[in-house]
């Protein structure tokens, strides 16, 4: 079935910058290190020059080789703003989106109307700064006004010119399609490419901003990141629609930070190779990237009355357990140790006749009393109708219609 993780419109560095380009009386750039040859002044990014300077640096930082500029448009929000219009009048619509956005709302990680097209295309035209198309192998960078100035747009362009250089190196859509079977796999493989591609954004942007790379504490950096990213998102209306602005790039750019001081451009390219399955393991790498967990086993859930249409399903990870505790509780650090007990979920969606929505969330934890005390969370924010705990799986079952669902909750 399709999963929930199709609905959305990938997102690309999503990023603010103030001042401008270097002029005379400035300090001295300090060079990107392991680059020192590539000036790492921001320019113009609507010049050859310029893009062909930054595609060099994004290469040198990759270990890879530049090639051949690919097209590159600067387009206003209005332009981007008619662009994403356009595609989505032309797309087909999503298969459920209305019982999707009805399940997320009843636990509280959307608002209605999060997953319509046009709150879709606001949020883009808002937080998108660049975008590699796979399809057609260009850029578009969207020029956001005031903010918008050779500072701000050159580390935008080097990030997109990672992403052009991965997909010369491993095909982004069979690496898409080959680890995104849920929503939760689909944000693992995602954060290794937006992961990438921050980290080196980031690394650059140091210089860019006249500071010196060997005095910045990047693994604190990362970390700090992470928290405020985590803070972000925990604030936004739709919590889970904001997941994709911010998890692939913060918590990915942490793991390939980690990938980075293990074994530099080398160990970062073999995580494409073996990518990690599950948010689990981004959130845990707060030391180091871990390695990869095996896949989680498939949770089954009971057979629905006849009255219950199966819709689609998925599975929402540790990432999306946290979200569900973290909005039913102020314990956001107990909300995430909990989280990290996950092992395995499914996320059903069923319809009635009456076009009612009904979800059923089976977690199972690693041990009867992370269950037990995720559950007591749970129930707070969501009601004790609605939450079970049966050894080390707690099961969420809610409905914005009339009909009881007593049989969602057998052990």
């Amino acid at each position: 079935m399709k999963t929930a993780s199709k609905i959305f419109l990938l997102c690309v560095a999503s990023v603010a910058g103030c001042g401008d380009a270097a002029s005379i009386g400035d300090p001295p750039l300090h060079p990107v290190p392991g680059c020192e040859a590539i000036n790492p002044a921001p320019c113009d990014v609507r010049t050859a020059p310029c893009q062909t300077r930054l595609l060099s640096l994004a290469a040198c930082l990759r270990g890879d080789q530049p090639g051949t500029l690919p097209p590159i448009t600067v387009m206003t929000e209005s332009a981007y703003a008619a662009y994403m219009n356009d595609l989505v009048a032309t797309r087909k619509p999503s298969p459920h989106i209305a019982a999707w956005e009805s399940a997320f709302a009843l636990i509280r990680l959307v608002q209605p109307g999060a997953f319509s097209p046009a709150t879709t295309v606001a949020e883009s035209v808002a937080f998108i700064w660049g975008q590699y198309r796979q399809d057609t192998k260009d850029i578009l960078i969207i020029d956001h006004g005031d903010l918008f100035n050779d500072q701000s747009a050159s580390p935008v362009l080097l990030h997109e010119f990672v992403h052009v250089l991965q997909d010369r190196s491993v095909d982004l859509t069979a690496f898409w399609e080959a680890h995104s079977t849920s929503d939760d796999s689909w944000l693992a493989a995602d954060a290794i490419v937006e992961g990438e591609a921050r980290l080196h954004e980031t690394r650059y942007r140091a210089s860019a901003d006249g500071l010196d790379p060997a005095v910045v504490d990047w693994t604190r950096r990362f970390a700090e990141t992470v928290r405020n990213a985590e803070t972000f998102v925990l604030m936004q209306p739709s919590p889970y629609s904001a997941t994709r602005r911010a998890f692939p790039y913060e918590w990915g750019a942490r793991y390939m930070h980690f990938s980075w001081q293990a074994g530099g451009s080398t160990s970062v390219s073999q995580r494409f190779a073996s990518p990690p399955t599950t948010s689990r393991t981004l959130m845990a790498s707060v030391d180091s990237a871990l390695d990869p967990e095996a896949a989680p086993g498939v949770v089954t859930t009971v057979t629905a009355p006849p009255e219950w249409t199966p819709l689609a399903d998925t599975t929402l990870g540790a990432w999306g357990t946290f979200l569900m505790l973290a909005k039913n509780t102020s314990d956001v650090d107990r909300a995430r140790a909990l989280a990290l007990g996950w092992r395995a979920d499914r996320f059903s969606i069923y319809g009635d006749a009456a076009s009612a929505t009904a979800l059923v969330w089976r977690i199972e934890f690693s041990d009867a009393a992370t269950a037990q005390a995720a559950a007591s969370i749970a129930l707070m924010g969501l009601g004790a109708s609605s939450v079970r705990q049966f050894g080390s799986s707690m099961i969420i079952a809610r409905t914005d219609g009339a009909q009881a669902l007593d049989w969602a909750f057998s052990p």
